[in-house]
């Protein structure tokens, strides 16, 4: 007998029809149940669940399982539908839970029964398909949620771990999003982040099963290339003595700021970094946006520099990207100044405050001579 409270979920009713399928022996069976829906997805509904390959069916995969093992039975199933509150199905039902001992019964129970593929039913039936109905299978088998990606899901594990793991920092997958869209950070760079963090990036096994790109697996270092490989570690791409260098300038601009060489899931999150700062330091703010610009814009850089060495054969030595990286950084300071002076006059002043605050630490990067920016790099 299979007792259901109404408020459960139509999901434990199938398993526990499957938990009797599968514990009793071959032979005739009864099936005393209180649901409904139970019945009528056996008697009435499977073959139309079949005939449009379980589309928009809930619990598909345990009606599948259900309908696997009572096919298998060869035997007469009989379904009664009884009333949750008549005597005596209360009688039958204290009746059996006296008989069933604590060991037996299915705590969390899991079906151990495979479907053969003889049993598998793989797609819809032609003569039962309209239009409409195949329009939703193909739309179906297109938009697959990027959140249920298993790399994706696998790279913001790895980011929430990064940021336990460093500072003890919570961070929800909701903010890793947000921080890859913030005003200060190009709408170009923005869609490389989101591509790095859900692994669509054209790199490394991506080109595995291409005929005649297979070579483009791995990178001229010998190893396979991935966005961390890429953009942190490879020396033919000049990453590491790149961001050595930039770690350099911004020590020297000021000691009194630590500024990390970036991980991988550093550069997924701009917005989510943290400065360690002197305390009562008023500038944080700004400096933690002037590590974000530079961080996300070298890794901009890098990216086309390793798209040029693999596609173009063009191959640049340390100092030509390191001069490369100045001139981005100059024409990206020479912007914001522009901006800034063409900003309504009611906000100008504070805007040219926050560019100073930013740009002018120490006149390392950048200073204001006579109202005229001077770039320094």
């Amino acid at each position: 007998m299979i007792r259901t409270d109404p408020n459960s979920e139509l999901s434990n009713t199938v398993k526990a029809a499957t938990y009797c399928l599968e514990k009793t022996d071959t032979g005739n069976i009864k099936i005393l149940t209180t649901s409904k829906d139970l019945i009528l997805g056996l008697t009435k509904n499977l073959n139309k669940w079949e005939d449009k390959n379980w589309l928009n069916v809930p619990n598909a995969e345990h009606w599948q399982q259900l309908a696997y093992l009572a096919r298998k039975r060869g035997n007469k199933i009989t379904l009664k539908l009884i009333n949750n509150k008549n005597e005596e199905t209360k009688e039958i039902h204290k009746s059996l839970q006296n008989k069933l001992k604590t060991k037996d019964k299915p705590k969390d129970w899991q079906a151990e029964t495979k479907i053969p593929p003889e049993f598998q039913t793989d797609g819809a039936r032609l003569h039962t398909l309209d239009q409409y109905t195949a329009y939703q299978l193909i739309m179906q088998s297109y938009t697959k949620d990027p959140s249920e990606r298993n790399s994706t899901h696998q790279n913001l594990e790895k980011i929430k771990f990064h940021y336990k793991n460093t500072n003890n920092q919570m961070v929800e997958e909701t903010q890793i999003w947000k921080s890859q869209k913030k005003p200060w950070i190009s709408k170009k760079i923005q869609d490389y982040l989101w591509k790095i963090t859900h692994n669509v990036l054209k790199v490394g096994n991506f080109f595995k099963k291409i005929p005649n790109l297979e070579h483009l697996q791995t990178c001229a270092c010998g190893k396979t290339e991935t966005p961390e490989h890429i953009l942190i570690k490879c020396k033919e791409n000049k990453a590491p003595s790149l961001w050595k260098e930039i770690q350099n300038t911004l020590n020297e601009m000021d000691k009194t700021t630590h500024w990390p060489i970036p991980t991988i899931e550093m550069i997924q999150t701009p917005n989510l970094i943290s400065l360690q700062c002197k305390k009562g330091d008023k500038l944080k703010t700004e400096k933690q946006k002037l590590y974000q610009i530079i961080m996300t814009e070298t890794t901009w850089l890098l990216w086309k520099e390793r798209n040029r060495r693999v596609f173009d054969n063009t191959k640049n030595t340390k100092s030509e990207i390191e001069n490369k990286w100045k001139s981005m950084m100059t024409k990206r300071i020479e912007r914001e100044w522009q901006q800034t002076k063409q900003t309504e006059i009611s906000r100008q002043k504070q805007k040219r405050t926050q560019f100073e605050h930013r740009w002018c630490i120490n006149k390392k990067l950048a200073e204001i001579i006579d109202g005229e920016l001077k770039t320094n790099l």
